[in-house]
């Protein structure tokens, strides 16, 4: 009876331990990656951010369209955004149609006084960029869309009719060249970590030289990108290297290097 017990409670005591341990190891996960995280995945959201890249549309509207994935914070839709800066709009009509895994969706959009102030339209009916598993191959959701044929309309009473665009197709980055971790319930984009890594072994592999002796020799051991990571990591956690918005590691205190993202 006495064993049963004993047993029990280092059980018990074992369970505390465990729980404590995670808890603890979390904490520290936290507070030694999540900065990082934040700072790379910031950083691409600036740069796929709508109205990071203008597209040519008609008679000077210009547009920016944004197909967001798991990547992106809920809640996710489509959106389009429409400027035009050489001269002022009445009104811009025109169907969306966008194309993938075998099937077409369409949105209709209107907006109207268009000029260099952007406009965004979201579109509830377009769906979210994902893998579609088939049994013979790997399609998306999204594989290209285009601008059907649509009307823009001048101050002045004016209207122009036009064809469709140009179709546009994805090239999905996101599944086939980004780099992802998921944690605390998250997906963080690590370009930038992995490009600030990356950036580690050509200095080992090149620094002395190309393929000399010291040069092989510190890019076998200190470029082995295990050893990157460990090096860069380790830089992060002095406290004395931030990453930057480059992707590159830089002194903390170096010029500023401010992340600026309008969601």
């Amino acid at each position: 009876m006495s064993i049963h017990v004993s047993f029990g409670v280092f059980r018990w005591a074992l369970g505390i331990l465990k729980k404590t341990s995670s808890w603890l190891l979390d904490k520290l996960t936290r507070w030694f990656i999540l900065p990082t995280y934040r700072r790379s995945h910031l950083t691409w959201m600036k740069r796929t951010q709508l109205g990071a890249s203008w597209c040519e549309l008609w008679d000077g509207v210009e547009y920016d369209i944004s197909f967001p994935h798991f990547g992106y914070p809920e809640p996710r839709a489509c959106r389009v955004a429409f400027r035009s800066l050489t001269k002022e709009v009445s009104r811009l009509e025109l169907i969306l149609e966008v194309r993938g895994a075998g099937l077409r969706h369409q949105e209709s959009i209107r907006v109207c006084n268009l000029n260099a102030h952007a406009i965004i339209v979201t579109l509830p009916g377009i769906p979210e960029l994902e893998l579609k598993l088939s049994e013979k191959n790997l399609r998306f959701s999204i594989e290209e869309y285009e601008f059907l044929a649509g009307k823009v309309v001048f101050p002045d009473g004016a209207e122009r009719a036009h064809a469709s665009s140009l179709r546009g197709s994805l090239v999905q980055n996101f599944a086939f060249n980004d780099v992802w971790d998921y944690r605390w319930g998250h997906w963080w984009n690590c370009n930038s970590i992995k490009y600030a890594t990356q950036q580690i072994q050509e200095y080992w592999r090149f620094r002395y030289g190309f393929r000399t002796l010291l040069s092989s020799i510190l890019g076998g051991t200190l470029g082995a990108s295990w050893m990157s990571s460990f090096q860069f990591w380790a830089a992060v956690a002095s406290q004395l290297f931030v990453l930057s918005n480059d992707g590159e590691l830089r002194w903390r205190w170096g010029r500023g290097d401010e992340i600026v993202v309008n969601c």
